[in-house]
């Protein structure tokens, strides 16, 4: 059974509330969890790869060759979770590294895959975007942007006051 983002934050009379009195942060995660698990239903079946496996690759086509140790921090899984992710990948032929801790880069194999990720990607924005007008994509694009800035930087200064030695990051 694939689980449902719940209703409950994103009710009739919560969408009718200004959006300074509404739980953003819940409205958000909310959006995440919808976007996650369709996103898990269209690639999987797909690409036969599973999601921590595609974030690699993605994150790999756009930042280029990256050591294991910057892919845990972009990535924010701890490094068992990255280890076993780039065994499976290398194992599979869709990436490439010198060494265990040497630049991990996209094999052949995994251009040709992300590729088909892209594709993939470009049909959900479509269907995500549609009926809504430029404006208001840049609108959303604006907000989106600056609620991340604000985000890193409550993170930074929540570490901060915990005195939290965590060395991910957003």
């Amino acid at each position: 059974m694939v689980s449902q983002p719940s209703s409950a934050i994103t009710s009739a009379a919560d969408a009718d509330q200004p959006l300074a009195r509404r739980l953003v942060a819940a409205r958000i995660w909310t959006l995440l969890t919808a976007l996650r698990l369709s996103a898990d239903a269209a690639y999987r079946p797909r690409t036969g790869i599973v999601e921590l496996d595609r974030r690699l690759l993605l994150t790999l086509n756009s930042a280029g060759p990256a050591t294991p140790l910057a892919l845990t921090a972009t990535l924010g899984h701890d490094k068992a979770q990255l280890s076993r992710a780039l065994k499976r990948l290398e194992q599979s032929g869709l990436i490439e590294r010198t060494g265990l801790r040497g630049p991990v880069r996209l094999s052949r194999a995994g251009e040709k895959l992300n590729e088909k990720m892209m594709a993939i990607a470009a049909e959900r924005n479509a269907l995500l975007l549609e009926g809504i007008d430029a404006r208001e994509a840049d609108a959303f694009s604006k907000m989106v942007r600056r609620l991340t800035e604000r985000a890193v930087a409550l993170f930074a200064k929540e570490r901060a006051l915990a005195g939290d030695a965590d060395s991910r990051s957003i």
